[in-house]
């Protein structure tokens, strides 16, 4: 690139590009010496081991029948290749997808794969088109349909919707500003405005395209007198921010989360009682929330510690008696079976007759066996 390039704007680019390619190169190397993935390599690394062993990607063909993608505006091409990798280049692939509702660009997305669909990607692919909104009375549906009608992805498409709700006999205003500040009064006198037709504060609500736009706006307006019901950001209130700390107890081999249910009304466990657990932890290789197994192993812990930690089991292995009420379920076999057509149908797999299917049998009472399960299936 910069060897090829004639102006100083071309060769500064290509130096750029060359710093990037630089950072990039320095990055993967890092991941590899410290055995990490990021969330890029979860789809480039099934891509690439698909594309190289033909056998992964039949098995994932015949493990998934049917591939639905919703979004699909939003994939990228490395999520093509998956794609093309999971379903033999289409076959039972279902996208949902709006060229105009593309917001992931910076991640590599593109209405451009809206385009491709059913020509250069998976060319066996129909097309068809959702007409009837659901969610919008008329006036708002027509207000979007005269702006994405102008869009560029949208040039020459039929834009046009047909509103389920029907009319609300109010036309939508567009009302521009020029600061923030003012943005806050100008809404405020709106909301007053509808309130003097008839509509209470309750009847009226702020949409706003993030969180801390809203945060903002509700001060803002509380400032002017306007009474405003703002929760907040969901992940940032405490209930969740205590269900997400005990969730994490169930995958997290290192309980971190531990740190916030250790105050949690009701556990009450020292700072030094969770030091000892996460020292305890560090030095050994437990499955996530199998070491509550193992309270009284740890060392150093008070009997409060104690206590309190044995409340966090007892919940933990309630989760886990309600995801499976008759039994702790193990997997027998998880592998390609080749069965016969009537165990086909009365296993569900589907009416092709005999093939390699993959059953995943689940043996829910310790004296019977696989075998004995598929034979004991009812008969349609």
């Amino acid at each position: 690139m910069f060897d090829t390039a004639v102006t100083d704007e071309q060769r500064e680019a290509a130096m750029r590009s060359l710093d990037v390619a630089t950072i990039f190169a320095a990055y993967e190397e890092l991941k590899l010496k410290q055995g990490c993935i990021d969330f890029g390599d979860l789809v480039s690394m099934p891509v690439c081991l698909c594309e190289t062993s033909p056998e992964v990607s039949a098995h994932l063909v015949n493990l998934y029948e049917h591939v639905l993608v919703d979004e699909f505006q939003d994939v990228n091409r490395s999520s093509i290749r998956l794609l093309k990798a999971l379903t033999a280049n289409g076959e039972n692939l279902w996208v949902v997808g709006d060229a105009k509702q593309s917001i992931y660009r910076f991640r590599g997305a593109s209405s451009f794969n809206v385009a491709r669909f059913g020509i250069e990607d998976f060319p066996r692919g129909k097309h068809g088109r959702l007409r009837t909104n659901y969610r919008s009375v008329d006036e708002i549906k027509e207000a979007f349909v005269a702006f994405s009608s102008r869009m560029a992805v949208a040039a020459g498409s039929d834009v046009s919707l047909v509103a389920k709700r029907g009319t609300s006999q109010i036309i939508p205003e567009h009302r521009i500003t020029r600061t923030a500040d003012e943005e806050i009064a100008v809404v405020g006198e709106a909301i007053e405005e509808m309130r003097r037709a008839g509509y209470t504060y309750s009847d009226q609500a702020l949409l706003c395209s993030g969180n801390d736009r809203l945060a903002k706006f509700a001060e803002g307006l509380e400032r002017f007198g306007v009474p405003v019901l703002y929760l907040g950001s969901l992940f940032e209130r405490d209930e969740i921010k205590d269900l997400l700390s005990l969730l994490s107890l169930l995958i997290d081999r290192r309980a971190i989360g531990l740190l916030r249910v250790a105050a949690m009304r009701g556990y009450e466990i020292e700072l030094s009682d969770v030091a000892a657990v996460l020292l305890y932890l560090k030095g050994h290789d437990f499955q996530p929330s199998s070491w509550m197994k193992r309270i009284e192993d740890i060392p150093g812990l008070s009997m409060e510690g104690k206590n309190g930690l044995a409340k966090v089991a007892n919940l933990i292995d309630g989760f886990y008696s309600l995801r499976y009420p008759l039994a702790y379920p193990r997997v027998c076999t998880a592998r390609p079976q080749p069965h016969s057509r009537q165990d086909c149908h009365r296993i569900g797999c589907g009416p092709e007759g005999p093939r390699y299917c993959n059953l995943a049998i689940y043996e829910l009472s310790t004296q019977s066996t696989c075998s004995q399960r598929l034979a004991n299936l009812p008969t349609p």
